[in-house]
């Protein structure tokens, strides 16, 4: 609705008649009367609708994570619990994603000796408390976990900060695992050595299942725990020989020279003879030497074992000696 008013010149101001100020005085209540209805009617919204901006700001959580334990051995499981803390009485709702990363430089790292494999991921989500837990069997190696919550209707995403877990492992990886010996000889093979990052000590070396007169060393006989390593082992036998009867002649020269009776030199002369039959330990022959037993013939299993506190590994290596 428009309201126009037309002024008059004042160069053609006339005198009005009686009756024509009663219709000018009429149309002016009229315009007056049209121009408050005009700023008074209501306004279509469709026509001009009202945009309202709603903001609201989220609360951020606090998240915490703890590892069931900080280092585990191989095979072991570990429970990874998150819990998301809310602010005043609404809990956080929603899901935890679990992030389980190698640790570079790990040489345990499965899969990769430079501990650059992929990361290990898992989502679980919150209960009625906020908690969410996350248990897994993780490959050898040493990692950093953390948990992201990923928010909800009235909480911003959040991190907990990072846990190093560890499954501790001792593995060892002999250079060739079979051989072949003679009676009286030695075989030697380097041994690789590798323990988890985080273990600390000394790792041990020792064999078992050794065939008669036959034995072992290394060198060295002992590495640092927590790194890459490397030791000699050495299996040595024995072949059958004659008995040793130096001991034996010089008790003889010595008896002769010092005896003042007969029955002396006849003791004497009885232990070269028991020496040269290659008895051994007879009683008043101590100078005797004993002969070593021989290592026989055939095909032995030898356990070669790393041990480091309660953790320990074996590797079998097969030796036949002819």
């Amino acid at each position: 609705m428009a309201l126009h008013i037309n002024a008059v010149p004042s160069n053609n101001v006339k005198q009005l008649a009686e009756a024509d100020l009663i219709n000018f005085n009429t149309i002016t209540y009229l315009a007056i009367a049209a121009a408050l209805a005009f700023i008074t009617a209501p306004v279509s919204r469709a026509e001009h609708p009202v945009i309202y901006n709603e903001i609201i700001n989220k609360a951020t959580p606090i998240v915490s994570l703890s590892p069931s334990s900080a280092s585990v051995t191989s095979g072991t499981s570990i429970a990874f619990t998150t819990v998301v803390a809310g602010v005043g009485v609404k809990t956080p709702t929603g899901s935890v994603l679990f992030t389980a990363k190698p640790v570079s430089g790990d040489p345990t790292n499965t899969g990769n000796t430079t501990g650059t494999q992929s990361a290990i991921t898992a989502i679980s989500s919150l209960d009625k408390t906020g908690t969410a837990t996350w248990n897994n069997t993780l490959p050898t190696g040493t990692y950093s976990v953390t948990a992201l919550y990923n928010g909800d209707g009235s909480y911003e995403n959040a991190r907990s900060s990072t846990q190093v877990a560890s499954v501790a492992s001792i593995q060892i990886s002999p250079a060739e695992t079979t051989s072949t010996v003679t009676q009286g000889s030695s075989w030697s093979t380097n041994i690789q050595v590798t323990s988890t990052q985080s273990l600390q000590g000394v790792i041990m070396f020792s064999c078992s299942g050794l065939a008669p007169g036959m034995s072992c060393s290394f060198a060295p006989p002992s590495v640092p725990a927590g790194s890459s390593q490397k030791t000699l082992l050495t299996l040595i036998t024995t072949s059958p020989t004659a008995p040793a009867t130096q001991g034996a002649a010089v008790l003889l020269m010595l008896g002769i020279a010092f005896a003042r009776r007969r029955k002396l030199v006849f003791k004497v002369l009885l232990c070269l003879f028991v020496a040269t039959l290659g008895v051994v330990g007879t009683t008043g022959c101590s100078a005797v030497h004993t002969m070593a037993e021989p290592t026989p013939a055939g095909t032995y299993n030898v356990i070669v074992t790393a041990t480091t506190g309660s953790m320990s590994q074996s590797k079998t290596i097969t030796v036949t000696v002819k």
